[in-house]
């Protein structure tokens, strides 16, 4: 089944298009170069040992040609030292050599983790600023390989790819420049013909290469998608004997991670055989022409065997290039993928707090609001709704009738399409997203808990809070009376996603992770519904304590839930509410939204 593209209301690269060379895939190249620049100093280091070192290489050749010559009594220049002075010479190369590719290494290498480290922090800022309604639309696995995967490509460039790259075309540079000036242009002027030749097909090969490395990217993705999804829900796998289908649906999408995969080293053999056969058959030619130079005097021995050593380290450096330029492809498209994401605008959670208090009304000023993906079904048309200080109000209403939207919009995870929002007096818009949001806390139906201990998840609500805070907290939502009995209490590790809890008792520290804010707004949403009674019971005894403490929102069907609330909300479902007071006809209030049609 095909995935949806990765965006959040702007259209992204197609699965498996071809990206063109462009001003976009330049400013592209130019994203990932501004990470280099708080590293010049260290990446022009590791330039200069690489410039140096590809130099100090190509001086292996000359030796070796004057080394023959010497051999074969042919007079050499005094300062080489005869014999034992090339001896000596020929271990300079190799010490000065090792000495230079150690520290080209290991400062590309830096260069290379320092980059990443940026890019990664960067990508996860954008990612996690991203609205709600970006998340609703992608799959976590793919988020989740697209982050490993593309930046690891990436990384490899830094590191590695580019690097050997431009040692490669130095190689070339300057192995050329030797075979000309110290072997024979007759013999280079051969060899060199076949340069167009493979110039355009690295071209050619580098187009199908890129696009089956994008196509396999994509499918890696969706294969992760797949075991992220199963894992995650892995109760429910296993309830309904389910465990096949997934590893079917796993394995179907793993087999075109391998064909996408074949196919792309279809193309990278071909191209690497064929630079083999060209390059190295014309080489072998290009010797046996050299000897019959030698035969008629045109051309030293050693300079025959210079040549010959230039030309394979020629030829090894371009037969390399296939697999350099496929990898750096690879690398160009991921890091289009990477780009996508960081063109995607976010929530502004930079925005510097303004000391914002959360006092007074809040009040909904004619509000009509539709879902992004739904935009012909108005969730609210012109509503009117005033919020009063530490007053309790039950929202009530038929599914799908937009109880959870309310909450979604007063904590902006959707913004409105009309009217206005205020909190004492002050528009929405005007209050920092981490003012607003660090004065209202929601309780869910769906309780997520992170992997760690009680306290941990409970002190996430307010990150550098006191053990006393946690406790405090921990005592208001009754987590200490089932907390108590466990051997390492509040230390207790509660598995992934709190598995080794109960409903009731994960309820009950998602209650515990919201009263430890100190929210001037406190909404539960639905945060009953799927207990048993003991446990609702608890929970309920909780709001009870809670009345007066702050302005409450309590969505609920129940109603024992909402028998405390002094007021009720009723949510129509044609975008229409009304506030009433909640008098002794509760039952019927909640039955009507059975009844009507």
């Amino acid at each position: 089944m095909a995935r949806p593209s990765l965006n959040s209301g702007a259209p992204l690269t197609q699965e498996g298009q071809r990206a063109k060379i462009s001003l976009q895939s330049i400013k592209q190249l130019q994203w990932i170069l501004q990470h280099l620049r708080p590293h010049r100093w260290l990446f022009a280091s590791g330039l200069l040992f690489l410039i140096v070192g590809s130099g100090v290489s190509l001086m292996f050749p000359w030796f070796i040609g004057k080394l023959t010559d010497l051999v074969n009594g042919k007079p050499i220049a005094p300062w080489l030292g005869g014999l034992y002075g090339l001896l000596g010479w020929l271990i300079a190369v190799f010490g000065i050599q090792a000495f230079l590719s150690f520290f080209r290494v290991l400062f590309f290498v830096r260069i290379g983790e320092k980059v990443l480290y940026d890019i990664r922090s960067k990508v996860y800022e954008n990612l996690i600023a991203q609205p709600i309604r970006f998340f609703q639309d992608q799959k976590v696995g793919e988020l989740n390989s697209r982050v490993t995967l593309d930046l690891s490509y990436i990384q490899d460039t830094i590191t590695t790819t580019s690097a050997e790259l431009i040692r490669q075309f130095l190689v070339i540079i300057g192995g050329v420049f030797f075979l000309f000036t110290q072997t024979s242009t007759k013999l280079t002027l051969i060899m060199l013909g076949i340069f167009p030749i493979l110039i355009g097909l690295a071209i050619f090969f580098g187009i199908f290469i890129r696009k089956m490395a994008r196509k396999a990217q994509q499918k890696m993705a969706d294969s992760q998608a797949v075991l992220d999804e199963s894992m995650q829900n892995i109760s429910t796998v296993k309830a309904f004997g389910n465990e096949w289908y997934e590893i079917k649906r796993f394995r179907e999408n793993l087999s075109e991670v391998v064909r996408f995969g074949i196919r792309g080293g279809l193309f990278r053999a071909m191209f690497s055989s064929f630079i083999i056969l060209v390059v190295f058959g014309a080489i072998i030619g290009i010797i046996f022409l050299g000897f019959l130079e030698v035969q008629k005097g045109n051309l030293s021995l050693g300079s025959l065997i210079s040549f010959i050593t230039y030309s394979a380290m020629v030829g090894a450096s371009m037969g390399s290039l296939s697999t350099l330029i496929s990898d750096f492809q690879r690398a160009i498209g991921a890091s289009e993928r990477v780009f996508e994401w960081m063109s995607q605008p976010g929530e502004n959670i930079k925005e510097p707090s303004i000391g914002f208090q959360p006092e007074g009304k809040i009040i909904l000023q004619d509000v009509t609001f539709a879902y992004p993906t739904r935009t012909s079904h108005q969730v609210f048309k012109n509503i009117h709704l005033e919020l009063l200080p530490q007053e309790m109000y039950g929202v009530v209403g038929k599914s799908g009738a937009g109880k959870s939207t309310l909450a979604q919009l007063l904590l902006r995870f959707f913004e409105i399409n009309s009217g206005s929002i205020s909190w004492n007096g002050v528009d929405f818009q005007n209050i920092p997203l981490v003012d607003l949001r660090r004065s209202i806390a929601i309780v869910p139906q769906e309780v997520l808990l992170f992997h760690g201990t009680i306290s941990e998840n409970i002190a996430y609500g307010k990150p550098g809070c006191s053990e006393e805070d946690v406790l405090e907290a921990a005592q208001k939502a009754h987590v200490m009376e089932f907390a108590k009995t466990l051997p390492d209490g509040l230390q207790t590790m509660i598995g992934e996603k709190g598995a080794k809890l109960s409903g009731g008792q994960k309820q009950r520290i998602a209650i515990a992770r919201a009263l430890i804010k100190k929210p001037a707004l406190l909404i539960f949403d639905e945060a009953t519904s799927a207990l048993d009674n003991e446990s609702e019971k608890m929970v309920q005894t909780t709001i009870h304590e809670l009345k007066g403490t702050c302005t409450m929102l309590i969505i609920a069907h129940r109603p024992s839930t909402l028998e405390v609330c002094s007021k009720l909300i009723k949510i129509s479902g044609n975008g229409s509410l009304e506030v009433v007071k909640n008098e002794n006809n509760l039952s019927e209030v909640l039955e009507s939204f059975k009844t009507e049609k």
